[in-house]
């Protein structure tokens, strides 16, 4: 963490000395007249210390991620995600940068005094300028802190990968042996398969009841209804997405064309020919499974 208050010494001095003097022989005439003008003078005065005050000072932080600054008692407190910030450099201002807070070339300029800064270069290219005494300390401190978040968050993906990783095991037998399919996996897949068909056949016979009673409205809440249970179903499909879940469901769909079972060697040489002879040949060694599966008692 970098925090860092720079006071505005001379600058105050000589803004007071500026006022106080003229103002000082305002008030201090003895001419009755000039009864007004002492009282101007004395707030005059109370104004330009209250501003000598507040800002001839200016602490800038890094700090939570965040890059912070701010004049005297937390005025105009500024800040900005380090996340958002893409570089720093030292630098210095131009005579008519002068000291305040103005707009310039490079951006809006906060200083108190003198003509060192930090140049703060912003994604969004709305770049801007620290004035500082310190201006090699504050860029350092803000790179330093913008390597620490860049690890940080490297750390964190690697963690969030790591955890992602550690997925079923059904899904991580498959990553380990992409070219061929055990008989948990094979298990697995065919629970799966059975309770999208029996969703299937549900939503066809009530579909059909709602069409013979000629009930439109039912029947259309009827294919609402199913439709979101057939896609929470396809949602979690096991090895979805992946070769193996592809090859598992290309062979059963081989097998079962007709709604019952058949092999057909033809087809099975092309399914071979896209996912592989070996993943192909180690579905095919689960076809009793299959078979008890899929397959109604008696058919």
């Amino acid at each position: 963490m970098y925090k860092h208050t720079q006071n505005a010494h001379a600058l105050m001095a000589l803004l007071v000395a500026a006022v106080v003097l003229p103002v000082g022989l305002v008030v201090l005439r003895a001419d009755a007249e000039v009864v007004v003008g002492r009282v101007i003078g004395v707030v005059v005065l109370l104004v330009v210390f209250a501003c000598a005050v507040m800002f001839g000072r200016m602490t800038i932080a890094v700090e939570g991620g965040q890059l912070v600054w701010h004049f005297a008692f937390g005025l105009l407190r500024k800040a900005i995600p380090l996340a958002d910030i893409n570089g720093a450099e030292p630098t210095r201002t131009s005579v008519l940068d002068g000291w305040g807070i103005h707009l310039t070339p490079r951006g809006w300029l906060y200083n108190v005094t003198g003509r060192e800064a930090v140049w703060v270069k912003v994604r969004s290219g709305r770049d801007f300028l620290l004035g500082t005494d310190r201006p090699s300390d504050l860029a350092q401190a803000i790179e330093k802190a913008r390597a620490m978040m860049k690890a940080l968050t490297t750390v964190l993906l690697c963690a969030l990968t790591i955890v992602g990783c550690n997925a079923p095991r059904e899904r991580a037998a498959a990553a380990s042996a992409p070219d061929r399919v055990s008989k948990e996996e094979m298990t697995s897949y065919l629970g799966w398969a059975i309770d999208l068909r029996e969703q299937s056949n549900q939503a066809r016979e009530e579909a059909r009841r709602k069409v013979d009673e000629k009930d439109t409205a039912g029947y259309r809440a009827v294919f609402e209804r199913r439709r979101k249970e057939r896609e929470a179903i396809l949602a979690r499909e096991p090895f979805r997405g992946t070769p193996k879940g592809q090859a598992i469901g290309g062979v059963l769909n081989i097998l079962y064309a007709s709604d019952t079972y058949s092999r057909n060697e033809q087809e099975l040489e092309k399914a071979r020919a896209r996912f592989g002879g070996p993943l192909v040949d180690s579905i095919l060694q689960h076809e009793p499974l299959i078979r008890e599966k899929l397959a109604p008692p008696g058919k």
